[in-house]
């Protein structure tokens, strides 16, 4: 009690209506038993106030038993002042019937535990043992407080709180705590079983009244009323502690209202009132003890077998229900029971294989072993074995088992049964059987591989194994590294420490290269890949000698960089040549100008235009020819300004329209209303705009060219703009577009024969000059049907 202190005088509010109850129902009881008083007018026959209290400490938990005490004592004291008790008996006895509360309370948890619901035969001891016992040494208390205070017998005060206080603890508080959980009982009420209990309630009232309401009785017939004591039976069994102690406090009830008690001997006798009183005290008892006992034993008995039944069903639950073959003999090996998964390996009901010999489903190969082991167990009286060998089915089918087997002797050591569990291991041994076949086949595998392979210690201690082919490659024996140290290998000891730390690292290492030294010294370039088994310390790994392939490379690498040379003086030639090619056209140029202007006959004009023509003609493939070389060399370089991209579009729109000339084609442009000033290279965005409309101009002899512009802010400074040139011309196969942007590309067979100017370089540049902007640009085609060109611009807003 000490850690549950007083001092704690603050409760939850759930807690505060459970006291408060307990005060109110303590102080009722105080009321009802000065109703009916014993001879002395001290004390009722039956003292409730001392069962309400004692049920009140079970059913509370241990912290609010200080509060329960408190109001006990409040609630008692305030009743005896209302019956006008002097306050100082008034505060000696309930100091008594606290006492008495918490003692009883505190032997029955210490004898029982924490819960008590008086449905077992401990509880019932321990309850008369705290009404008798603890209520014994209340009662002296008590007793003294009323001889020192009014003169009374202490003698006859102590035996009669003693008994009626015993009587108040025996029935009123198993009664109460039984049914304080009578709220379960209204989720499942059976009608029949509540007519049954009706009808034994009846009849127990009609014969407890026909026994103590009888006048004249003849003392002879004082064993008459202990032979109700039989019919607790029925409760006992049929409604339990709760129907009994009903019983009990029903009878308890007309016996104290009886009016023999006050004008006659009872069936018992008793002369006067004080006699008839204690008879009657001590019938109570005997019936409530006997009743409870039986009521309290059924309960066990009933706990016990539904225990026993819920344990059996378990275990045939989980005999029946598992995989394993469970199976019971007799003295002379004939099956006594089996569960049902001997129908999955017999092949017959389990009902069919109880009386037929174990052996005879045994492996005839393994039946003879199997017997002389059973006969060397039951000769040794080995209690457990283990054994494994084969069943066979019904069908044929040939299990493997294990089996583990249980034998029971008799006091003679004479076998009574012998016990087993069997678990199939057939897919385990094949497992196994598969398992040796793999590391047979892995061995071949490893011995015969094309490829080094070798196990060895992390550490370089030792060379565990290692193939045919690791050796060849390093010229060693099977003897000479086996055992060894395997760092005798490595040409670089840095090498191999770098090794290490991937390894432990990583776990594993892929494609490692390394240098080790033959057994003739001669250092040799090898390819390795390692796995690290960290909990033992051991590695696996493949090597693959590279020597001759990294000459290879090396030589590889070397014909790449005469290769890249020779593409960089191609390219510078074909810069020189160009600005060489175009210094001399540009003279033909300006005097077929000048010779087209002058006074020539007709003949020679058009000799004079046809050298123009061919000369502006090679001097665009110059140009074209210029512009790859300088995309090429990375020598091309953007020069970024502001620029009005609506104007250049339109410009552009324009230039093809004139080179349409006479042909029947539509040219159209939709542009945005607004098109910011935007940064880049205008002259470049010409470049491409002028590439992709010159050649759905010369691509394009009828129908239309429909150019279509968007553009939108991308961020706070950005504007992408995308560009769209769909023609109805001639199209492309679809096999063909994959590379209608490689350089040098012409489509001339596309186009009824009819040849076009050009080499093929232009749209190879469109597509170049777009990427270098941070653009991209694609086509759709459908041969016959004409073609669409897409590409995407990304500018910085000019400010």
């Amino acid at each position: 009690m000490a850690k549950h202190a007083f001092s704690s005088c603050v409760l939850s509010g759930k807690d505060g209506l459970r006291v408060a109850a307990i005060m109110l129902g303590y102080f009722f009881a105080h009321h009802l038993a000065f109703l009916f008083p014993d001879s002395h007018h001290v004390l009722m026959a039956v003292w409730p106030a001392g069962g309400v209290g004692l049920a009140s400490l079970l059913l509370s938990p241990r912290r609010l038993w200080p509060a329960i005490i408190l109001a006990l004592f409040a609630a008692g004291n305030v009743a005896n002042i209302l019956e006008h008790r002097l306050l100082i008996n008034s505060l000696g006895f309930m100091t008594a019937n606290v006492m008495e509360s918490l003692g009883c309370a505190w032997l029955i948890i210490r004898l029982c535990g924490p819960v008590v619901r008086f449905d077992r035969v401990q509880e019932i001891w321990a309850l008369l043992l705290a009404a008798t016992v603890v209520n014994a040494f209340s009662a002296c208390l008590g007793a003294s407080v009323a001889s020192l205070t009014s003169g009374s017998s202490f003698g006859t005060f102590w035996m009669s709180w003693w008994i009626s206080d015993g009587l108040g603890i025996l029935i009123v508080a198993p009664f109460i705590v039984t049914w304080s959980d009578v709220h379960r009982l209204s989720k499942g009420i059976r009608w029949m079983r509540l007519a049954e209990s009706c009808i034994f309630m009846l009849l127990w009232g009609m014969g407890s009244w026909i026994c103590f309401n009888q006048n004249g009785a003849h003392p002879s017939n004082f064993v008459f009323p202990y032979m109700l004591i039989v019919l607790l039976v029925w409760p006992a069994i049929r409604f339990g502690q709760r129907g009994v102690l009903s019983a009990i406090i029903v009878q308890g009830g007309i016996l104290i209202i009886s009016s023999q008690i006050l004008t006659g001997p009872l069936l018992w006798g008793g002369s006067g009132l004080e006699e008839r009183l204690l008879l009657m005290q001590m019938y109570l008892g005997f019936t409530a003890v006997s009743g409870m006992i039986f009521a309290a034993s059924y309960s066990e008995r009933r706990t016990a077998e539904e225990k026993l039944a819920e344990s059996e069903l378990r275990y045939r639950e989980l005999v029946e229900g598992t995989d394993d073959l469970v199976t019971r003999v007799d003295s002379s090996g004939n099956l006594t029971y089996v569960n049902q998964a001997a129908e999955k390996i017999f092949g017959i009901k389990a009902d069919a294989c109880v009386g037929r010999a174990a052996f005879e489903f045994v492996h005839p190969e393994d039946r003879e072993r199997t017997r002389k082991a059973f006969e060397d167990w039951v000769s040794r009286k080995v209690r457990r074995a283990t054994h494994q060998n084969r069943l066979v089915g019904k069908s044929g089918r040939v299990f493997e088992m294990f089996w583990t087997v249980n034998l029971n002797f008799d006091t003679s050591g004479n076998v009574l049964s012998v016990g087993s569990i069997a678990r199939d291991i057939t897919e385990h041994k094949q497992a196994e059987d598969a398992l040796r076949a793999s590391e047979e086949k892995f061995r071949t595998l490893f011995n015969n591989s094309e490829v080094g392979m070798f196990r060895s210690r992390l550490d370089g201690s030792e060379f565990l194994d290692a193939n045919s082919k690791y050796l060849a490659m390093l010229g060693w024996t099977r003897e000479e590294v086996i055992g060894k140290p395997s760092v005798i290998v490595w040409g670089d000891p840095g090498e191999r420490e770098k090794m290490v730390r991937a390894l432990r690292a990583q776990g594993s290492v892929e494609n490692f290269e390394f240098k080790a030294c033959k057994k003739t010294g001669e250092e040799r370039i090898f390819l390795t890949s390692l796995r690290l088994y960290a909990e033992t310390g051991i590695l696996e790994g493949s090597i693959t000698d590279i020597t001759e392939r990294k000459k290879a490379e090396a030589a590889l690498n070397k014909a790449k960089e005469d290769a890249e040379a020779a593409n960089k003086a191609k390219t510078e030639f074909l810069l020189n040549i160009s600005h060489d090619i175009r210094t001399p056209l540009n003279s033909i140029l300006g005097l077929s100008s000048l010779l087209t202007s002058a006074e020539v006959d007709e003949k020679s004009r058009k000799c004079i235009q046809i050298i123009k023509a061919q000369g502006l003609g090679l001097l665009s493939l110059v140009e074209d020819i210029l512009h790859i070389s300088k995309l090429e060399s990375g020598q091309m370089t953007l020069r970024v300004q502001g620029f009005d991209f609506a104007a250049t579009m339109k410009h552009a729109v324009e230039s093809a329209r004139v080179g349409l000339g006479e042909k029947r084609v539509i040219l159209t442009c939709a542009m945005p209303e607004t098109i910011p000033r935007l940064n880049g290279d205008e002259l470049r965005v010409a470049q491409i705009l002028n590439n992709i409309l010159s050649n759905a101009v010369k691509y394009t002899e009828q129908g239309e060219i429909r150019v279509t512009v968007t553009g939108a802010l991308c961020g706070a400074d950005r504007y992408g703009v995308e560009v769209s040139v769909k023609d109805t011309g001639f199209g492309i196969v679809a096999e063909d577009l994959p590379r209608i942007f490689d350089p040098f590309t012409r489509f001339h067979e596309f186009h009824g024969g009819k040849t076009h100017e050009g080499v093929g370089l232009g749209l190879n540049i469109t597509k170049t000059l777009v990427h270098l902007m941070g653009g991209d640009i694609r086509v759709v085609s459908e041969f016959g049907k004409g073609s669409e060109f897409l590409f995407t611009l990304d500018f910085g807003l000019a400010h």
